[in-house]
């Protein structure tokens, strides 16, 4: 009835034709741009920058002022960008220097940055850690350190619940999200345990999670032919799954999801195929 539709999450439907000219994706040389802006309406590239910046950029972020901040997974930094300047204000990690000091990163993989400015580093495929910085890029902390009970394997994408102090990792090789606190009012809660959102269909590889409104959305990677790829839509409050959903066609190999600002469209990236998914978040059918 009308009532069970409210209490159901908007669906994310894939929107046909977008973008409406073909992208040339993929792995590019370094003297090619490798950041893209695109019309949200019809997928149109407005611009491009980039060259000669990066390696392998891997994760990309556009914070509550508009700075960009991206990942590079071979030249083990993360940067932050001021919007229309092609010099980064911040550089994190040692240039092609991997390493697990507190100055040092690996193949970071994600980025997510609060109101305030405190940014939070997946640090990624080799130190599985999440480094915690002030808006000047001084080191806050390590997630996890003691007390937290907490061991990551791969943290892959970052999604911050600033309402709940919460930051929800796709812990990748462990098949979860799973959300310790964040520290933004108090570090009083590092001793409580982290959500956790583990079911057998989320599958081997969860990517990329994100939040909007009052849930978390996530994409997990191929595992076997007996799980599907597919978007997943969380209830962080009951550690919960409500709703899969992907494209008529299916996904083949979706990396990473974002959402627009003002919450009504979803952006999901697939590197196998290279492409775009744009989906609308439309409200459940009343029946």
């Amino acid at each position: 009835d009308s009532d069970d539709a409210a209490d159901k999450p908007d669906i994310p439907r894939a929107v046909k034709n977008w973008p409406r000219e073909p992208l040339k994706l993929g792995q590019v040389s370094g003297v090619e741009h490798t950041v893209l802006t695109l019309d949200p309406q019809d997928g149109r590239v407005l611009g491009r920058w980039g060259q000669n910046l990066f390696y392998m950029p891997h994760g990309l972020t556009i914070d509550r002022h508009d700075n960009l901040w991206v990942t590079d997974v071979a030249l083990h930094q993360a940067f932050k960008f001021k919007p229309g300047e092609l010099s980064p204000v911040l550089a994190f990690g040692q240039r092609l220097t991997p390493g697990s000091s507190k100055t040092h990163l690996c193949m970071p993989t994600s980025v997510a940055v609060a109101t305030e400015g405190e940014v939070f580093i997946a640090d990624g495929y080799c130190n599985s850690r999440i480094l915690k910085f002030n808006a000047a890029g001084g080191l806050l902390r390590v997630i996890p350190s003691p007390p937290e009970f907490l061991s990551l394997q791969v943290p892959h994408g970052l999604a911050l619940i600033e309402s709940m102090d919460r930051l929800c990792v796709a812990d990748r090789e462990n098949m979860r999200v799973t959300c310790p606190r964040a520290g933004l009012y108090s570090i009083q809660g590092k001793r409580e345990p982290a959500l956790t959102i583990q079911q057998p269909d989320m599958g081997r590889r969860l990517l990329s999670p994100l939040f909007s409104g009052k849930l978390v959305y996530a994409v997990n990677g191929p595992t076997s032919h007996l799980l599907s790829v597919q978007g997943l839509t969380i209830d962080p409050l009951t550690e919960s799954v409500i709703d899969h959903w992907a494209p008529e066609e299916g996904f083949g190999n979706p990396h990473a999801i974002a959402v627009c600002p003002n919450g009504s469209s979803l952006y999901v990236a697939e590197i196998g195929p290279n492409r775009i998914w744009k989906f609308e978040l439309v409200p459940p059918k009343k029946k």
